[in-house]
Parts: C-alpha cells; structure tokens; sequence
C-alpha cells in the first residue's frame, strides 16, 4: 500500500505544467480551482493506473502516443495563448481580486478537465504505473483498493496545496500575478514545442 501511495504522491506533487497552472489559476480565482485542476489530474493517473492493471502495453501503441503528442501540443498551445491574452486584459483590470480564497465559481468543471487534458499526455504516469503493477501482487491488492489508494492520496494533496494557494493568495498583488501569468505561458508553450518535436522527431526525421 505505501509503494502505491508513494507513486500517486510522485505523480501528483511532482513541479509540471499542470501544477503551475493550478496554482496559477487558484491565486486568481481561489483555492478551490487549484483543487479542481489537481485532482483532474488525480482522475487521470487512476485512468492510467487501471490500465496498467488490465495491459499497459494497449497505450504503449504508436497510435495512442502520437494522438496524446497531438493533444499535447495543441492543448498546452491553446493554454499558453489564453494565458498571454489574459495577462493584456488583467494588467488594465482588476480581476484577480474578485474571487474569494475558496469560492465555488462556474468554472470548476471546466478547470476539472482541463487538469484531465493536461495530465493525459504526461508520459510520467504510464512509465510509472507500468512498472508499479508489474511489482505488485494482484491478490494482495484488488483493483478497487489501487483506485481508492490513488484517490485518498491525490484528494488529500490536491486539497492541501488548494489551501495554501487560498491562503497564499492573500499575500499576492496584481504585479506579482501578472508576472506568475506570464512565466506560466511561457512555460505551457515551451511544453507544446516539446510535444511538437516529439512529432517532428517520430514522423520527419526518422524518414530522412
């Protein structure tokens, strides 16, 4: 149980894209966001995690990858433009002190999936889980219990680093945000040049 415990807890703390935009978009709109992202993310390592429990070797196709690079680079291309037309419009506003530390606001759903869209094409997960099944003993350990272990786990972290953006955010002025705003699509972008090379990489160079 700690061996799982401790692969959920790489995975979801680990310093990504998708922890910078969760903290990013808690210090702006509360606490709760955070939370909405991470656990987005939380749901999609239990996804991976199943898998790896009934044939990782199914996402490990060629097909599967190069349609998880494809979402890579035009998801986090997609994130990295907002971020930049939102850091314009909020240097002449004063938005990112509207929303309370924990306010539930309409576009918890929304952040959910996109921390399921960021963290699906993360291959940190697949690498991971594969070869955490393939150490444990299925009849010590069901499934369900794999999938309530990863969800304590990941509900757990993805609360308490919620917390502490809520809290956190109080201490942060407008300048401070604009700055985290602009480091963070700066940040998404360089990722999806990162998915775009592995493209270029699989189906360009290997030709030439």
């Amino acid at each position: 149980m700690f061996y799982i415990a401790f692969i959920t807890f790489t995975v979801v703390a680990s310093i990504g894209p998708t922890n910078l935009f969760a903290i990013k978009e808690g210090l702006k709109k509360g606490g709760f966001i955070t939370f909405a992202i991470l656990f987005g993310g939380v749901l999609t390592e239990v996804f991976y995690a199943n898998l790896a429990l009934y044939g990782i070797n199914k996402i490990e196709s060629p097909f599967i990858i190069t349609v998880l690079q494809i979402l890579g680079t035009f998801f986090f291309l997609y994130l990295g433009i907002v971020s930049f037309k939102k850091h314009k419009l909020s240097s002449t506003s004063q938005s990112f002190q509207k929303s309370s530390s924990f306010h539930l606001d309409k576009s918890v759903a929304s952040q959910l999936l996109k921390g399921i869209l960021m963290t699906l094409p993360n291959p940190l997960p697949v690498v991971l889980w594969s070869s955490a099944i393939a150490n444990i003993n299925e009849h010590y350990l069901r499934h369900y219990v794999i999938t309530l272990i990863i969800l304590s786990i990941g509900c757990l972290w993805s609360g308490a680093e919620g917390f502490f953006v809520s809290k956190f955010k109080k201490l942060v002025n407008d300048k401070t945000l604009r700055f985290i705003e602009i480091a963070t699509a700066i940040i998404l972008l360089i990722v999806s040049i990162k998915f775009a090379a592995g493209l270029l990489n699989t189906y360009i160079f290997e030709i030439i």
